[in-house]
C-alpha cells in the first residue's frame, strides 16, 4: 500500500489511515496524516480518520473452518449421545449401552473439536500478534 500524499511505501506493520476529504477518500500513512490534519481550515468539516483493517482472509477463512469443525463436531456428539434416548422413547425398550462404532464416532467429534479448538485459538493468537 502506498501513500497518496508523498507516494511513500507502507510497511507491512504500519498502519494506513484513510482521510475523508469531501467525497473523496485518501490512504495516507501517519505522518501525512497528522501534517494534513493540522493544516486543515477550520471552517472546513473536521475530517474522518478510520484504520484499516489489515487481518488477511487466510486468517479469516482458519478462523471460520476451525469455527465451524467445533459447532458440527458438537452437533454430531450431540446426536450420537442422545441416539439411545431417542430409541428408548419410541421402541420401549432400553438399548443398552453404546455399540463400538457409536463410541468412536464419539471419540472422534471429541477429536475434531479439540482440534478445531486448539486450530481457533493459535489462529486469533496469530491475528492478535500480527495485526494487533
Amino acid at each position: 500500500m502506498q501513500c497518496q500524499n508523498c507516494n511513500r511505501q507502507l510497511g507491512k506493520l504500519e498502519k494506513g489511515y484513510i482521510l475523508h476529504r469531501g467525497e473523496f477518500q485518501y490512504v495516507v500513512c501517519c505522518e501525512c496524516n497528522d501534517r494534513l490534519k493540522a493544516n486543515a481550515k477550520p471552517k472546513q468539516e473536521a475530517s474522518t480518520i478510520q484504520a484499516i483493517e489489515r487481518t488477511s482472509k487466510r486468517l479469516k477463512a482458519r478462523q471460520l473452518i476451525f469455527w465451524l469443525a467445533m459447532l458440527i463436531s458438537s452437533a454430531v456428539f450431540v446426536v450420537v449421545v442422545s441416539m439411545p434416548v431417542i430409541q428408548r422413547e419410541m421402541t420401549g425398550r432400553d438399548p443398552g449401552r453404546f455399540s463400538v462404532s457409536a463410541a468412536i464416532l464419539m471419540l472422534v467429534c471429541i477429536i475434531v473439536f479439540l482440534i478445531g479448538l486448539i486450530g481457533y485459538g493459535v489462529t486469533r493468537w496469530k491475528v492478535w500478534w500480527h495485526h494487533g
